[in-house]
């Protein structure tokens, strides 16, 4: 059972669009929406949908003794679904934070078990670090609140054999790391508008990346056909998602200084590969300042190596600042957060505590009603030294976003609370101090062997405080500098995305300019006019529309009763 602490997840839900098209940005009537899908997170939140976090459990001491039979039942499911159900249930009903209400309630087992999953979730009042609600638009313009969770179950593909607790997992893909999508033309014939992917970021040595394509190119089509509102969540999809080894052609152009470079066509094919969460790692002098930027995207256990190898490189370049980019970062294992905490840090972590984690009442009771700690450097996936990756640092810059949560929120918080600087740039995060404790079940796992498939279940089972007992960030933690990277200088125009790491990138030139002193970042000289062109939106940025947040990646840790216990 793994533990994590991730963000909400957004859901493919189709939604009307007004807009005007054109390859001149410039005349573009467009409706921006925002969706915040990673690779490697399975989005599918509904009208009804939470958000997950998981958490690591090491022993089996606080589970309630007089609840292990329900774990141990016969399964006497006859479906596929029922025999799911009755292992989700038996699985929430200990480990759930709000255990107690999740098991009073009446569920029907013959239902999908998504459906079972969801309505168990979404049908309780009292988890609401869980349930979440967002706000958006029904394409009319008319606001609207929905419901996401965190807490998410998936069908995952086998595993023939036994896995280590941390390993690279590789996924099918071309290497896309998201995407910005917006209404680029209105086609009032038709009435089927057309849509543009702006890319987010790639994954290094990915297809994408291989192929030239970078953080700041739009893809207008598809295999030859544009892409348009009635078929962009297929194509979204398709080159986010794929299943087989696909080979798909996209053309698109990128824009810098209000020039347009010329269309061009890539021809991409997926591959199975350990996505790299490192997506940059830098050093550079600024002035007299010798700065250290890293853009990470996930905290993947299976990369911690690189990670430590990355500030290794820090230390041994002498950097005198360090500027973390989790501005998309949706969470992933603590172990990973941790390591990254510990080697800010430095020696100011030592025998310090890096989280306390509350579970929900019947566990806390086995427990003494004492809050288990967690220690800087302590259970790390690595096993050895990372002394020469410690960089001692008293203040560090974060670049963050509304996709910085769980274990981004998670380093913020614990480097806090042993009285490390943090200073933000930015936007506010998402809030989600809880995690999961993951638990896979399936023919090949210690439970459900009796089942024809494998599936992840990842329920919210604990909450998050730092040394100083501050956990109540439910509400994410505010910039010090406000900063919105799609409408920088409170534009009504949006901008395009600059590669990570120049100097050009607003989020990561005015982190430069608050480490030097010195002006890196050129301001309009009229608030209302775009700094960078190509893509002019003459709607004003408050009328953009907000899409719910990610459910998969989280605040994960290492749990009990499967093969991944630590």
């Amino acid at each position: 059972m793994k533990r994590k602490m991730g963000r909400l997840q957004d859901g493919n839900r189709k939604q009307p669009w007004n807009g005007v098209q054109g390859k001149n940005w410039r005349q573009w009537w467009i409706v921006m929406i925002v969706l915040t899908l990673l690779a490697g997170m399975n989005y599918a939140c509904s009208d009804e949908d939470p958000v997950k976090e998981d958490t690591e459990n090491n022993d089996d001491n606080n589970k309630n003794p007089e609840e292990e039979e329900n774990n141990n039942t016969e399964n006497k499911g006859t479906t596929e679904d029922e025999k799911v159900n009755k292992l989700v249930f038996d699985f929430l009903s200990d480990y759930y934070l709000w255990n107690d209400a999740y098991k009073a309630q009446t569920l029907d087992f013959t239902l999908d078990y998504q459906t079972f999953f969801e309505k168990g979730i979404m049908n309780l009042k009292v988890n609401t670090l869980d349930v979440r609600p967002y706000e958006t638009t029904d394409g009319y313009g008319n606001t609207v609140t929905k419901y996401t969770h965190f807490s998410y179950i998936q069908e995952i593909p086998d595993y023939t054999t036994t896995r280590a607790a941390y390993e690279k997992e590789k996924e099918m893909s071309f290497g896309f790391f998201g995407f910005y999508l917006f209404v680029s033309k209105k086609d009032k014939v038709s009435g089927d508008d057309y849509v543009s992917f702006l890319i987010k970021g790639v994954y290094p040595d990915s297809p994408a990346a291989n192929a030239g394509l970078d953080r700041g190119y739009i893809l207008e089509t598809y295999n030859g056909k544009d892409i348009r509102l009635s078929n962009y969540l297929e194509v979204f999809s398709a080159i986010m998602y794929p299943t087989t080894s696909t080979t798909v052609t996209v053309a698109g152009f990128t824009s810098k200084n209000g020039v347009d470079s010329a269309t061009k066509s890539y021809t991409l094919t997926s591959e199975a590969i350990a996505l790299n969460p490192i997506l940059k790692a830098q050093t550079e002098q600024v002035g007299t300042h010798k700065v250290g930027y890293l853009c990470y995207a996930s905290f993947e256990a299976g990369f911690d190596q690189e990670l430590l190898n990355e500030f290794k490189k820090f230390k041994s370049e002498g950097i005198t600042d360090l500027v973390i980019d989790l501005r998309y970062n949706h969470g992933g294992y603590v172990v990973s957060a941790n390591l990254m905490a510990t080697c800010v840090a430095g020696t100011q972590s030592d025998n310090k505590v890096f989280a306390e984690y509350r579970y929900n009442d019947t566990r806390m009771k086995a427990l003494g009603n004492q809050r288990p700690q967690e220690m800087f450097g302590q259970k790390l996936s690595l096993t050895q030294s990372i002394a020469d990756g410690k960089l001692n640092l008293s203040k560090v810059y974060i670049l963050t976003g509304a996709e910085s949560a769980s274990s981004s929120e998670l380093v913020i918080n614990a480097l806090r609370g042993i009285d490390v600087e943090v200073y933000l740039i930015g936007q506010n995060t998402t809030g989600k101090n809880v995690g999961m404790e993951v638990m896979r079940i399936g023919k090949n796992e210690s439970k459900g062997k009796d089942l024809e498939k494998t599936y992840e279940i990842a329920p919210i089972t604990f909450q998050s405080y730092n040394a100083k007992g501050f956990g109540d960030y439910q509400d994410g933690f505010k910039p010090d500098m406000v900063v919105d990277e799609t409408y920088p200088f409170n534009m009504e125009n949006f901008s395009i995305y600059r590669p990570f790491g120049s100097q050009e990138e607003y989020l990561y030139g005015f982190a430069l300019e608050k480490i030097t002193g010195q002006t890196i970042i050129q301001r309009p000289s009229n608030t209302r006019s775009v700094v960078e062109t190509s893509a002019t939106v003459p709607v004003a940025s408050s009328q953009r529309l907000t899409a719910p947040l990610p459910k998969k990646g989280g605040m994960i840790k290492m749990g009990v009763n499967t093969e991944l216990t630590e």
